[in-house]
């Protein structure tokens, strides 16, 4: 009698479990994803078009570019120390990136401070991030919100690591 009731339970255990699973396949995987409305913040936005005004055309602007497919560990890192290093940064963005149009090499990483969003959050971690970029030699900008939207404010910003990339003239924001 006592396997009786130990059949009918396990009975019941499968049952329950198949037909989990089958409100579980009911779900289409895509429908637990949506479109985003859009792909820049209204900051970004306006710092991108301040951007297009400022650099020349032989730049190319990237943008939220991952940090890790623009530095990498460096040679001699190997096994869990070099997973550690990359694990570091792959999940954070640049928010641009400026590049040689003739061969997308790396002129320059943007980080864009509105208040909302940061490449990372601390001063210990933006401290990281500018260690990785000064070792690898990426020059990094951090662009305050304030000054975003200011095409001359900008350009003087970025004249340092920019030069002869830059348009010539003062464009009206």
């Amino acid at each position: 009698m006592g396997w009786a009731i130990a059949l009918v339970l396990i009975i019941g255990v499968v049952a329950l479990d198949v037909a989990m699973l089958n409100n579980k396949q009911e779900e289409t995987p895509h429908a637990r994803y949506a479109r985003s409305t859009q792909l820049f913040s209204p900051a970004e936005r306006s710092f991108l078009w301040i951007l297009d005004r400022v650099v020349g055309d032989n730049v190319r602007i990237f943008a939220k570019v991952r940090i890790a497919d623009v530095v990498v560990p460096g040679e001699g890192m190997k096994g869990s120390h070099w997973k550690e290093a990359y694990h570091k940064v792959s999940g954070h963005h640049f928010d641009f990136l400026l590049c040689n149009r003739n061969d997308l090499s790396v002129i320059c990483a943007i980080a864009l401070h509105n208040g909302s969003h940061h490449v990372f959050g601390t001063s210990r971690q933006i401290a990281f991030l500018h260690e990785v970029c000064h070792t690898a030699g990426v020059p990094l900008i951090h662009v305050p919100a304030t000054m975003a939207s200011a095409v001359d404010e900008v350009r003087g910003l970025l004249a340092p690591h920019l030069g002869s990339y830059l348009k010539a003239g003062m464009d009206e924001a």
